[in-house]
């Protein structure tokens, strides 16, 4: 009775020693490879990680360590401004993929491309126009390895440096990385470039650019870029589930 009584009390401190895991939340319209992500991040990141609808989105996210931003349609405006003012007071916010995409330009979100500081242009293509392509081969590259976000990153040899490839993916193309600015008019800090992108087409010409991936400080807190993510299995592949992880945990 006496052994039984200490066994409990001995679970009973070892549960409240235990630290709380830091959570995660993942705003998306693509649920089943943010269930794919939560648990990468469970597993690698070691956090607790809650897939969310933009409806289910609460105003305020002080209480997550970081929120992703996975959101192919129309970004809501009450999620686009519950994001912004996370990052703005102090949280670190992971934008993937399709999240900086052309249907949440400034006519359909007023505030999402001026903060992340990115254009895509709405000129012709050949003119420097952005341009959306998939089902096709895109090598990741390094261009900023001993960053803690891709440090321990298992790299291949891509486009001949230290990288990935992908295959049947999804290519942005032109970009344009600008000063990101917050609702008041306040400034963002300076970006860091992560990853690029090398792609050839069909006709044979090569399109190598710095956007596949960076971070920058906002306010008080931080925004990171990945532009991989068309398929789950992207966030399968062992050199992207470890920046994945490590943008995570990255305590800036």
């Amino acid at each position: 009775m006496v052994a039984a009584a200490l066994a409990l009390a001995a679970a009973a401190l070892c549960c409240l020693a235990a630290p709380e895991r830091p959570r995660a939340l993942i705003v998306a319209d693509e649920i089943p490879a943010m269930r794919v992500v939560a648990e990468l991040l469970g597993r690698e990141a070691g956090m607790d990680a809650q897939v969310a609808t933009q409806a289910e989105t609460p105003d305020e996210l002080a209480a997550y360590a970081c929120v992703l931003v996975y959101i192919h349609g129309k970004l809501d405006h009450r999620a686009e401004e519950a994001c912004i003012r996370f990052a703005e007071g102090g949280g670190k916010l992971i934008v993937l993929h399709h999240s900086i995409s052309s249907a949440k330009r400034a006519g359909a979100n007023p505030h999402w491309f001026r903060f992340l500081g990115v254009e895509a242009p709405s000129l012709p293509f050949e003119q420097g126009g952005y341009r959306w392509i998939e089902g096709v081969t895109m090598d990741i590259r390094a261009l900023a390895p001993k960053h803690p976000i891709l440090r321990g990153v298992k790299w291949e040899q891509a486009d001949g440096g230290q990288g990935f490839r992908l295959e049947e993916t999804e290519v942005y193309l032109n970009h344009v990385l600008g000063q990101g600015r917050l609702p008041s008019g306040d400034p963002c800090g300076k970006r860091t470039l992560l990853l690029g992108l090398t792609y050839t087409a069909a006709d044979g010409r090569t399109y190598r650019q710095e956007t596949a991936g960076w971070t920058m400080p906002t306010g008080k807190g931080h925004v990171v870029y990945l532009m991989p993510g068309h398929t789950d299995r992207e966030f399968r592949h062992p050199a992207y589930a470890r920046i994945l992880a490590n943008a995570a945990r990255w305590r800036p």
